[in-house]
């Protein structure tokens, strides 16, 4: 699944501000997705609520971490910073 596809069924949920998803390792799978989420003011998202979110639109995501954030993950230009 491609980032930015994860990336679009996320945004959906009305709590969600921001979003970047980017690929981390995986001894098992290789690699399996990672979603940075900013949270909309006034808003608490958990992860089992998003992965909840996800699963019901038929993206079976399992986290690598918990990574919450604060601050966007898109730089000044409005590009995801994947690192």
């Amino acid at each position: 699944v491609a980032p930015a596809e994860v990336e679009s069924v996320i945004l959906q949920h009305s709590g969600v501000a921001e979003c970047g998803v980017v690929g981390a390792p995986d001894e098992k799978a290789g690699e399996l997705p990672t979603a940075f989420v900013v949270a909309k003011q006034g808003v608490t998202l958990s992860e089992r609520d998003l992965i909840q979110f996800t699963n019901a639109r038929r993206y079976a995501l399992r986290p690598i971490k918990k990574r919450p954030r604060k601050t966007s993950p898109l730089e000044d230009t409005g590009i995801h910073h994947r690192v």
